[in-house]
């Protein structure tokens, strides 16, 4: 159905880290039968082929034979989720639709599953240390399960908040998932009077970078990261417009950290 190109043979991923991942896809053949939107789906195995980590992703555009599409990935070890073992392991990938059916792919690397296709090894070296520390103004709750091998781990923003990153030696990047979410059956979402939807504003204080997020779901930022005028450290400032109010306990909370990484220029 169509042939991916893999540019890395092998990347290195610390724990607190992510690296970037660029795939060029060539449509071949019209999926036939496709049910529901259609997704990638990037996993990555363990020595005995278990799946330790899920980096999928909605395809971002039509299927269209001829064309060439390229995506970019972010794999991480988010710093909010345990590390883990140092090792080598194997990245697949292939496509599904809403009914979980797959289709064959032409790829750099052997097929190890149904239509499911390795193209990459991920290194994870025994010591991680380096890069900065990350911390969390009084406005997050404390750290909390997620939902699956893609977010291992959250924490809940209850209003306008910020990170500071500390011990910076050099420029680089802050990779942050963040998840507005909907309004569940006891709970109540209150918007800013005069905004039409939910907003989150995610800004770096030392790069002058500011990003607006809108809509429910999830959105990936990644923002460069420089030492400030102060030294070693850059605050990088949320500012939701929205709250999720529930209505039991008047408990508040706005956006979700699902993922948090860094990565050296």
């Amino acid at each position: 159905m169509a042939t991916v190109e893999v540019e890395s043979t092998e990347l290195e991923l610390p724990h607190r880290r992510f690296a970037a991942l660029d795939l060029s896809w060539r449509l071949h053949e019209p999926l036939a039968g496709r049910a529901g939107r259609l997704h990638v789906f990037v996993h990555l195995l363990d020595g005995p082929g278990s799946v330790v980590r899920t980096f999928d992703y909605p395809w971002p555009d039509g299927w269209r034979v001829g064309r060439r599409v390229d995506h970019r990935v972010h794999l991480h070890q988010s710093a909010l989720a345990p590390p883990l073992d140092p090792g080598l392991y194997a990245l697949t990938l292939g496509i599904y639709d809403g009914e979980g059916r797959r289709w064959p792919l032409v790829t750099p690397g052997e097929l190890v599953d149904r239509h499911e296709y390795r193209v990459t090894n991920v290194l994870v070296p025994p010591d991680s240390a380096g890069g900065p520390s990350f911390h969390f103004s009084p406005d997050w709750l404390a750290s909390a399960p997620g939902r699956d091998r893609q977010v291992l781990a959250r924490r809940w923003l209850t209003g306008p908040g910020h990170l500071r990153l500390s011990g910076l030696e050099g420029s680089g990047q802050v990779l942050l998932r963040l998840l507005l979410p909907t309004a569940g059956d006891r709970q109540e979402l209150v918007i800013t009077e005069g905004a039409s939807q939910q907003e989150a504003v995610v800004r770096s204080a030392c790069g002058d970078v500011e990003v607006r997020l809108a809509g429910p779901g999830s959105h990936d930022v990644v923002l460069p990261i420089a030492p400030g005028d102060d030294g070693d450290s850059c605050v990088v400032e949320i500012t939701p417009n929205f709250y999720l109010l529930e209505l039991e306990s008047a408990e508040r909370r706005a956006v979700s950290l699902e993922v948090l990484a860094w990565s050296a220029d």
